[in-house]
């Protein structure tokens, strides 16, 4: 049986497929895996199967590391919705608490807009924590601003879902808040629910987008700060070992 004859210095997978590979690997991953893939190629498939069987073997590992990386990708969509919908809990049950439960046994308790000032840094700092987390598990910059984008957009989805169903549900109890009877009174609006569900209107075509895109910002501060960590960390390190 003959031994297998070494593929040139030069053969090479076709050039589409090792463009695309360039492409969907990270940079800072890409020459490394790129270099493994071509040196097992040339060095150990090659020579073994010929070139049509080869080529079909590096475009199969390219099919495997775009499955791999499409999966991790949506493995940390699923992530931040989780995170999106946790948030959206919270802000539900402080909704119903301070809107429908807190009144009822006579506990006064400011309505829970989404414009109060302690709420709104509370809301931003969540997000940029959603943004900080996002950074530790991908190490990338697109990340983070995507978490704070997802998280901002399920949580406050749900905050204003719950606000509608609240203030229909329980009109008589929310229509007696102060607030919204001055508000009422300083409108032109032909009866209180009209009132109150023009205003829900109104904050899901304004607030909501203005709100996400917020949210994207806020997690990508939070990204930052991460690397900042990342790095003052690796420089203590460095130091050190020094």
């Amino acid at each position: 049986m003959s031994a297998e004859r070494p593929a040139p210095d030069d053969a090479a997978p076709p050039r589409w497929a090792e463009a695309m590979l360039l492409r969907v690997l990270a940079p800072a991953d890409a020459p490394a895996i790129a270099g493994d893939l071509l040196e097992h190629y040339r060095e150990g498939v090659l020579p073994a199967r010929g070139r049509l069987r080869a080529d079909l073997w590096y475009v199969g590992q390219l099919a495997s590391l775009c499955g791999r990386i499409a999966i991790g990708a949506k493995a940390g969509r699923l992530h931040d919705r989780s995170l999106g919908v946790a948030l959206g809990g919270v802000l539900a049950l402080v909704i119903v608490l301070s809107n429908v439960v807190l009144p009822k046994v006579g506990v006064t308790f400011p309505d829970a807009d989404l414009d109060g000032p302690l709420f709104m840094v509370l809301l931003f700092a969540a997000f940029a924590t959603c943004g900080f987390l996002a950074y530790r598990r991908r190490r990338s910059f697109a990340a983070p601003f995507r978490a704070g984008l997802i998280v901002a957009f399920c949580s406050l989805s749900i905050a204003m879902l719950t606000f509608f169903a609240v203030d229909n549900l329980f009109f008589d109890l929310v229509s007696r808040q102060p607030e919204k009877i001055w508000s009422f009174r300083h409108s032109h609006d032909a009866s209180m629910r009209t009132h109150i569900n023009l205003g829900l209107a109104k904050g899901v075509v304004l607030f909501l987008p203005i709100l996400t895109g917020l949210g994207g910002v806020c997690g990508s501060l939070g990204g930052l700060f991460g690397s900042l960590l990342t790095f003052l960390r690796s420089l203590l390190s460095g130091e050190s070992r020094s």
